[in-house]
């Protein structure tokens, strides 16, 4: 008697990211509003963790999308500040994926006022 089994490997597994507003990719005080929403694709099924300044986070997934609305204690306003943001996916193979990005958000505006010295 032979006994012929399929072996399935799966290796494949990807990620992205994306945050709403900053197409300049600077976030302003009007994108910002309150938080950050990030964003991103996945393969189904896939378990997401993004580590925000390196605090975990765990991301909400759908079908093939994974979103994560942070909190304005989580990615903060100010005059350029910096968030490294790192997603990794897991899926049910234990094969793991991560993507980074920066967030700028830069709520500021600065004005100087100089002094005119007319005659």
């Amino acid at each position: 008697m032979t006994v012929t089994e399929t072996l399935v490997v799966d290796t494949v597994i990807g990620v992205d990211i994306a945050a709403t507003g900053g197409a300049d990719s600077v976030i302003n005080a009007q994108e910002y509003d309150g938080g950050v929403t990030l964003t991103g694709g996945v393969s189904g099924g896939d378990t997401i963790v993004v580590t925000i300044d390196g605090t975990d986070y765990a991301a909400v997934v759908t079908d093939t999308t994974w979103i994560l609305d942070a909190s304005p204690d989580v990615i903060t306003a100010g005059d350029y500040h910096t968030h490294d943001v790192v997603v990794t996916a897991t899926d049910s193979a234990g094969n793991t994926s991560s993507a980074s990005s920066t967030i700028i958000v830069d709520t500021v505006t600065s004005v100087t006022v100089g002094q005119s010295h007319e005659q």
